[in-house]
């Protein structure tokens, strides 16, 4: 679930958030952006943490799989 969340949270930093149109107005069209790479700074963030914790949860059990299986090597 951690790494359908990490992929997820990264395609849309990379893509954007659909709902936002970008403005014309030059001061309005700055705060966006500001705002924008605030969002996608912090999505890349949670994106990173997830993909990491969740190849980290994947690795466990399959070590801890492997462990419970009689006659393979420790």
């Amino acid at each position: 679930m951690l790494l359908i969340a990490g992929s997820l949270l990264a395609v849309r930093a990379a893509h954007g958030a659909p709902e936002r149109e970008i403005l014309q107005e030059r001061q309005a069209l700055r705060r966006w952006t500001e705002q924008e790479v605030a969002r996608v700074t912090r999505a890349l963030a949670w994106a990173s943490l997830c993909c990491v914790v969740g190849v980290s949860v994947v690795a466990g059990a399959l070590r801890a799989a492997r462990s419970r299986c009689p006659g393979s090597p420790s």
